[in-house]
């Protein structure tokens, strides 16, 4: 989430429970430090962009210029099969990061990318937002 948002330094998701938004720093390190922003709202992986700031959108709408789209699948299945890929300005192109691997370039269909990672266990669910383009990663 964190990098599809443009943040590089830390991660983020959705709160213990899913209540707030979780910033996470240095993860998985002995410094690894936590932050919970918004702890009294239910956050949700497709609503986490959102409350941040972005802005919503749709699978067809495009985005002004300055923007890029971010979307968010969610499984109804499986609560932890969640996954948010960026669109590249310009290309179009999708591009994805899953935790800590390597950047995958060129993705030309975000859903399809999806279902290849993560086999479905119930109803994906997609949401899109237009965030500010980090540019870079």
């Amino acid at each position: 989430m964190a990098w599809a948002l443009g943040h590089y330094d830390r991660w983020i998701q959705p709160g213990p429970d899913n209540q707030g938004i979780a910033t996470i720093y240095n993860k998985g390190t002995s410094n690894e430090r936590v932050e919970i922003a918004n702890p009294e709202f239910r956050v949700t992986p497709g609503s986490l962009p959102g409350l941040m700031g972005a802005q919503r959108s749709s699978e067809i709408t495009p985005c002004r210029d300055g923007k890029v789209k971010i979307a968010v699948f969610e499984d109804s299945g499986r609560a932890t099969n969640w996954h948010v890929e960026r669109q590249r300005s310009g290309s179009g192109h999708w591009t994805s990061k899953f935790g800590t691997g390597p950047l995958v370039e060129h993705i030309s269909n975000p859903r399809t990318n999806y279902n290849l990672m993560y086999p479905q266990s119930g109803t994906v669910r997609s949401t899109y937002y237009c965030i500010r383009d980090p540019g870079g990663n």
